[in-house]
């Protein structure tokens, strides 16, 4: 009976692992990066309550406003939902795409192919 448990376990200890791990890279401050590889003026900071806030800057760095957001990842699938709307709404969660993160560069591709990248600053 033992053995026939164990394959259960360990399939949801790796997916809780995969999870965990990509959590895990994704706490921190990342900076859009343009098709050239220039960086842009969007930051996305993600911390480890699941709150991710969005930094619009100017051309100086300086944060000219900011939106909350709540973050959940699900089989590499990176949700956001807006904290900041006035209409009280809950539970309005957005996929964002599919991401992965190689070299410190977060790649989030949505369902229509268009591809977005950040490079982890902080």
């Amino acid at each position: 009976m033992f053995l026939a448990v164990m394959p259960m376990c360990f399939s949801a200890c790796s997916s809780e692992d995969e999870n965990g791990g990509i959590n895990a890279q994704l706490i921190g401050t990342w900076q859009k990066m343009h098709n050239d590889g220039t960086l842009g003026n969007d930051l996305w900071v993600f911390q480890s309550d699941g709150t991710m806030y969005m930094h619009y800057t100017d051309a100086n760095g300086n944060i000219i406003y900011t939106d909350t957001y709540r973050y959940r990842i699900e089989n590499q699938y990176l949700y956001t939902d807006y904290l900041g709307n006035d209409e009280g709404e809950e539970d309005d969660w957005k996929d964002q795409g599919a991401i992965s993160i190689k070299n410190n560069i977060l790649t989030v591709v949505r369902s229509s192919g268009n591809e977005k990248r950040y490079k982890k600053i902080k």
